[in-house]
Parts: structure tokens; sequence; C-alpha cells
């Protein structure tokens, strides 16, 4: 995994509205455009997902429920 000076909150915090100076020190360090569409579209999939789950109220299976710290079963 690279490391990036532009952190990965970038595109949450904007809503993908990166400045053309963002995208150019992300396309610098090595990361496409197409590199960051599929990035975004990571973060939709994700959004969706949630949103799904919570609206039909998702059980999530106990070996799939971790604790933030340690990773440990949350039970």
């Amino acid at each position: 995994m690279r490391s990036c000076s532009v952190p990965p909150s970038v595109f949450w915090d904007t809503q993908g509205r990166l400045s053309e100076e963002e995208i150019k020190e992300l396309n610098d360090e090595g990361l496409s455009t197409a590199e960051l569409l599929e990035i975004i579209s990571v973060i939709g999939w994700y959004m969706i997902s949630i949103l799904t789950s919570n609206l039909v109220r998702t059980e999530i299976d106990q070996e799939f429920l971790y604790d933030s710290d340690d990773h440990d079963v949350a039970a």
C-alpha cells in the first residue's frame, strides 16, 4: 500500500470536489484518473450498502462484529 500526502478523507470531506491542485498532486503520486474514479465508486458502493442495511435492519452475524481497538469479537 502506497502512502499519499493527500489524506483519503479528502474524497469524503469534499464530496469528490477535489481542487485541480489536489488532483494534480494525486496524479503526481501515481494515482490515475481511473484509479481516482475507482476510489469514488467504492465509497459510493459502501454508502449504498450501509444505507440499505440500515433501512432493512440487517442483522450482523456474531463472527463479523469486531471491536475497533483490538479486533476481538464485540459480544
